[in-house]
């Protein structure tokens, strides 16, 4: 019983596919640019080269689809010129602004913005972490904040021991802020070289997006002026 239904359905299903493929071909032979733009997707020139084969010139804002799931189909015919490519500038735009990866995110390169996005907050909190350190450390070198009386000798002798512990945390800090300085500023020129590689190569179009296609170079033409 099973396999009576299985194959029913199965000389359905090849019917139908039978009955698509015939108005297809009606499709062609009624209408053939028709036909011929729904197979370039409508974003490229056709060329017939036979009855069967079409080639597609697709404009320059498009490629063929590189991914084999999403690929589509029209008849026997593969559908060309369906995959719309990134702009170049704004790669490069993204780049240029602010060095957090935005332009991999742009190019759906997810894990690599995560790791440049978190690196660039990282840095600045550091910074910032530095800056206090260094305000406190310049206010206890200072004496604003630890003030120390000598009414009497009892009195002094706490206040040695106690400026002397003070002395000691002061050269910790000195020292700490010392070292993180010296990290932030490897850090920093570290990451103004990524920044500045980055942009060339966005500029350059070596960054292709997630799917392996080239970005469409836009350059020329948003930075070209139009004869008169």
């Amino acid at each position: 019983m099973i396999n009576h239904i299985k194959f029913i359905l199965i000389f359905i299903l090849l019917d139908k596919f039978k009955q698509e493929q015939i108005i297809i071909d009606r499709a062609y032979i009624e209408n053939p640019a028709l036909y011929k733009n729904e197979i370039c997707s409508y974003n490229g020139n056709p060329k017939v080269k036979t009855n069967q084969t079409i080639e597609c010139s697709c404009y320059t804002s498009f490629v063929d689809e590189p991914r084999e799931d999403y690929k589509k189909y029209v008849g026997n015919q593969m559908v060309h010129c369906s995959y719309k490519r990134k702009k170049r500038f704004t790669t490069f735009f993204l780049a240029g602004l602010v060095p957090m990866g935005f332009d991999y995110f742009y190019l759906e390169h997810y894990i690599y913005f995560l790791i440049v996005f978190i690196s660039f907050v990282l840095m600045v909190i550091s910074y910032i972490v530095n800056f206090f350190m260094s305000y406190k450390l310049k206010e206890m070198y200072e004496g604003t904040k630890y003030k120390y009386s000598d009414k009497s000798d009892n009195n002094s002798r706490n206040n040695r021991g106690y400026k002397s512990n003070k002395k000691d945390e002061k050269e910790k800090l000195k020292k700490c802020v010392d070292i993180h300085g010296i990290i932030n500023r490897v850090f920093s020129i570290l990451f103004i070289i990524y920044w500045i590689v980055d942009i060339v190569l966005q500029a350059r179009g070596i960054i292709k997006d997630k799917n392996g296609v080239e970005t469409e170079n836009d350059m020329d033409s948003l930075f070209s002026k139009e004869e008169t």
